[in-house]
């Protein structure tokens, strides 16, 4: 089992914290009032961490994009499933470096 990282560990105890309250928690205040689907922090430490926003625009098609915060680029993600049931693949990918 690999340790859970800084954002990981974050995103677990909101969860967490939302679970055992019924309450919605501040992940999903900060979604509902950014007005998208996904509001996402990853990465294994402060350096290389991102944030993910985007939406679902239709039946199995996500739009998103996704900062780094530690000095890293961003992204625009196009998300197609393209089998009933299967997972989603990230049909397009375009790489910023800023």
């Amino acid at each position: 089992m690999t340790p859970l990282s800084g954002p990981e560990a974050i995103q677990l105890a909101a969860g967490v914290a939302t679970l055992l309250s019924g309450n919605a928690g501040p992940l999903d205040f900060a979604r509902n009032a950014a007005g998208v689907d996904v509001l996402r922090v990853d990465g294994e430490s402060v350096e290389d961490a991102s944030v993910t926003v985007g939406r679902n625009i239709g039946k199995g098609v996500f739009v998103g994009a996704r900062q780094g915060l530690g000095g890293q680029g961003s992204a625009v993600t196009v998300e197609i499933e393209v089998f009933d049931g299967a997972d989603a693949l990230k049909a397009l990918i375009l790489e910023t470096v800023s």
